[in-house]
């Protein structure tokens, strides 16, 4: 009888070790699984906008900041725009907001454009849309859905007395911004470029006046006319306008304690040295990498400073900042509005040859897991701890079932032996 309770006692502890082990290993597979299957919507797009009173609305598309640069990286991002009426609801249909853009690293994950509403349209929604899987192969998260944004005009814009167009001249790298005043009273209104004001201006009433912005090619510009609080413009502009080699701009910043001047300068299709003189002086020196750009803000001394930059030793802007007066608000680059072209720049870049492909390597594919969400992940890892919990409590359970062995019985069994052998 004794006999038979040890054996069925001995079965019974090697099932639950079993049943244990098994626990344990299950549960480690499934908090791999958890760690391991792609999350739904880890990268998604996001956009902002603000509307002035001229009823041009500029707005900035954005990757989210989670991940690598490889999984923030999208090739084709659409933004689209419905107006809104009088009583904010919708008028219309959808309608592209600009060219389809990408999110990459040379981009800094965003890209931005401007647009314009309808002469009735009290504001606009706005939605920004991947058109293709993640990543620089395509093989990333999927797109996921629409993010929105809503900007209306605001009201206060029925007492500006400034009325405001801006034009892009891709051929001559400038934006001609247009200003009138249309109240009864004199009035002063800022300009401003990338954050910088350029320009203070004063206008009596019915007065207008031109003020040319030099801008570089390919690069988004944005530029802002503002009476105190309200912005009267406000659009980005350049981003779409063709590369056509190494250039120069210089705009003055206005309404500082200090006189200064912001410097932006690109390199051409090779590495460039790019050189900044203010009154003969060089104040900086650097090797700007190919297609990059160059942006330096220097302090100047009072009154007007020759400021003048030079590429590769080649004159590209020069003329005299500090005195914040005058229909130009900055130096214009070589090459545009009738400067002569650099000659470094006479050509487009050449084509970079694309690089041979990779050896294959060893990939693990995930695309056919089940893509869980951070609800989903989190109850698969409290299921798979519950599993491993369970396991080592039943094997810690086991060994302190065990028998412990008796010492007298282990002294006297040589004794035993003995007996048994004598008979």
């Amino acid at each position: 009888m004794s006999g038979r309770r040890r054996r069925a006692r001995r079965s019974n502890r090697a099932g639950t070790t079993i049943v244990a082990r098994l626990a344990i290993v299950v549960g480690l597979l499934v908090m791999v699984f958890g760690v391991v299957a792609p999350a739904v919507g880890a990268n998604y797009a996001r956009i902002q906008a603000t509307a002035g009173c001229d009823g041009a609305v500029s707005w900035q598309a954005s990757a989210s900041t989670e991940g690598t640069a490889e999984e923030r990286t999208n090739e084709r991002v659409l933004v689209e725009y419905r107006a809104l009426g009088d009583g904010s609801g919708t008028s219309g249909g959808w309608a592209a907001a600009g060219p389809v853009g990408s999110f990459d690293p040379d981009g800094d994950f965003r890209f931005s454009g401007t647009f314009t509403l309808p002469p009735d349209a009290a504001g606009a929604e706005l939605r920004v849309t991947p058109q293709v899987a993640w990543g620089p192969d395509r093989d990333g998260d999927a797109p996921g859905d629409p993010r929105f944004a809503r900007v209306e005009i605001p009201a206060s814009c029925e007492d500006l007395p400034l009325a405001v167009a801006q034009q892009l001249d891709c051929d001559d790298g400038v934006v001609q911004v247009s200003v009138r005043n249309v109240g009864d009273a004199a009035t002063e209104a800022e300009l401003t470029v990338d954050g910088a004001v350029v320009r203070t201006l004063d206008l009596a009433a019915g007065a207008d006046t031109l003020v040319t912005v030099p801008i570089l090619d390919a690069r988004a510009t944005q530029v802002v006319v503002r009476a105190g609080e309200l912005v009267a413009s406000d659009q980005v502009h350049g981003a779409d306008c063709e590369v056509r080699g190494p250039a120069a701009v210089v705009l003055e910043r206005c309404g500082v304690a200090t006189p200064q001047a912001v410097v932006l300068a690109r390199g051409g299709s090779a590495e460039t040295v790019v050189q900044l003189r203010v009154q003969g002086a060089i104040v900086h020196r650097s090797n700007v990498a190919p297609g990059a750009t160059l942006q330096r803000t220097l302090e100047l001394p009072e009154g007007e400073s020759e400021v003048e930059v030079t590429l590769d030793g080649e004159q590209a802007a020069v003329g005299d900042v500090g005195g914040c007066d005058g229909p130009i608000a900055g130096l214009l680059s070589c090459g545009t509005a009738g400067r002569p072209s650099c000659a470094a720049s006479s050509a487009a870049p050449p084509p970079v040859e694309a690089p041979p492909p990779p050896p294959p390597s060893l990939t693990i594919e995930l695309e056919d897991l089940p893509r869980t969400g951070p609800w989903e992940r989190a109850l698969v890892l409290l299921l798979g701890g519950a599993l491993l919990g369970g396991g080592g409590l039943a094997l810690a359970a086991r060994d302190r079932s065990r028998v412990r062995p008796s010492e007298l019985a282990a002294v006297l069994a040589p004794y035993r032996q003995r007996w048994w052998d004598r008979d």
